[in-house]
Formats: structure tokens, sequence, C-alpha cells
């Protein structure tokens, strides 16, 4: 599954192969999705930068996650009763 995105593939894939046990893995969006949490609370991921760009790459990908006005991120989860 992962080969068919080029950005999964990007971060996980070396050289046309996918990492091996012993490979370094740097994540470096995650690194930056991370500080601006840190920094800027949980609104940070549900409204701010971080939910357009995941809003974007579901929408280009056929995902179900959309972003919904000021609401935040959307799924279709529902809560157990």
């Amino acid at each position: 599954m992962l080969p068919n995105y080029e950005n999964s593939k990007a971060i996980f894939w070396k050289d046309g192969e996918p990492l091996k046990k012993g490979d370094k893995l740097v994540q470096k969006n995650l690194a930056k999705s991370l500080e601006m949490i840190a920094e800027n609370g949980p609104d940070a991921f549900y409204k701010g930068a971080i939910a357009d760009q995941i809003a974007q790459e579901m929408q280009k990908n056929g995902g179900l996650i959309t972003k919904e006005g000021s609401g935040g991120l959307q799924s279709g989860r529902t809560h157990a009763d």
C-alpha cells in the first residue's frame, strides 16, 4: 500500500526499497507538526495548517477525513453507547 503514495514512499523507502531493520527513519514533517501542537495546543492540529494539509491529502486520495469550516477535522466516527 505505501508504494502507491509518493509522500509515504519518500519517508519509508530508500533507493527504491522499503527501509530495513537498522535503517534510520527521519520524519521532519512529523517533528514540525508536533512542535506546532506543543506551541499552539490542539487547535494547531484540528483547525490550523496541519488540519488543512491532512484534509488536502485526504481529498486528493479519496479519503474520508474533511475539514468543515471552523469545526476542524471531521471523520465518520461514531461513539459506542
